[in-house]
């Protein structure tokens, strides 16, 4: 894993940032179409400018961060890492992705030590993260960082935008 990480950068910011994650979070949003057997028009109506409305309106009572990770050579993004802290101390790892050709060099790990240590700094208390239903590789990747199921919500299907 450590192999690669010299082929990588790391930066990190606020919502001066969050633009330039846009196509990466377009192909989460596709994946947990993907995914998702009961809500995939939810996903597919679903578009970046709204998301990012909305975490800054997160950001505005509490704070937000995005890391970002591109390749050494360019300044293509091919991984990001979107969290928050509310006001009350609980931060949410928000939106992660990494690029598929780029998976499984340890991006999504820097990503997560880089946000839980912001978070850490911070004086967080509680930490959570939602995971779509069905996608079992992100339960196995969050399970490294400690993370479990707490409690499973269920949406009626015709109540969701």
């Amino acid at each position: 894993m450590d192999q690669y990480m010299d082929e990588f950068e790391y930066i990190s910011g606020g919502p001066e940032l969050l633009d330039n994650i846009a196509d990466l979070w377009a192909k989460l949003n596709q994946l947990h179409g993907n995914i998702s057997p009961h809500f995939c028009e939810v996903f597919q109506q679903r578009a970046f400018h709204d998301r990012k409305k909305e975490l800054i309106a997160k950001s505005k009572t509490g704070k937000l961060r995005v890391d970002i990770a591109r390749l050494n050579s360019g300044l293509d993004v091919i991984g990001y890492c979107v969290s928050t802290v509310d006001s009350n101390k609980e931060g949410e790892i928000d939106s992660i992705f990494v690029e598929e050709q780029y998976r499984c060099q340890g991006i999504a790990q820097q990503l997560m030590k880089s946000t839980l240590g912001w978070m850490g700094n911070l004086g967080v208390t509680k930490k959570h993260v939602s995971v779509v239903f069905g996608n079992d590789k992100a339960l196995a990747f969050y399970k490294k960082f400690g993370f479990y199921p707490g409690t499973f919500e269920l949406i009626q299907k015709n109540t969701i935008r």
